[in-house]
């Protein structure tokens, strides 16, 4: 019984389909975890009383995001248990909503009364932590900002 050209040649049709939309496939699963590669933090301390401390918050993805609420907080580890978490509360009564632009950097100001002098005593291992609620996640998105030892060292005097 012989087998008709047909069949042969739908098979190869059905074969070369399958790997085109494999590979489609797999672009699209390329592109999407590049566009939404989600948040970065960076900070830049000053110093100098006049001007303002800053933390940068900058949305990676292609679209924007809604935070709907953020606070800072410090986590010292502690071994075999969970790290201690120390809230930092110095925005309690304002209106905490920020809209991160896709592709586009946000910049948290800290200044006069909320300046940076608010460190942990004694506490070198102790890392500044930014949570972040947005809009349309279950869960709080948690940065690191920098970590206590590595900034504050004290200057020699001269």
């Amino acid at each position: 019984m012989e087998v008709p050209l047909i069949t042969y040649y739908s098979a190869v049709v059905a074969t070369i389909s399958l790997i085109v939309a494999g590979s489609l496939a797999i672009i699209k699963i390329i592109e999407y975890r590049r566009d939404s590669r989600g948040l970065s933090v960076s900070y830049a301390w000053t110093g100098n009383p006049n001007d303002s401390d800053k933390i940068f918050l900058t949305n990676l993805s292609a679209i924007p995001m809604l935070v709907r609420h953020w606070s800072l907080e410090w986590h010292e580890p502690r071994i075999l248990r969970k790290p201690k978490i120390t809230p930092i509360r110095l925005y309690d009564d304002e209106d905490l909503h920020i809209t991160l632009e896709p592709r586009k950097r946000h910049t948290l100001e800290f200044s006069e009364q909320y300046r940076f002098n608010w460190f942990p005593k004694n506490k070198k291992q102790s890392a500044l932590y930014i949570r972040l609620l947005i809009t349309g996640k279950r869960k709080p998105i948690l940065l690191k900002v920098l970590l206590h030892s590595c900034v504050f060292k004290k200057v020699p005097e001269q």
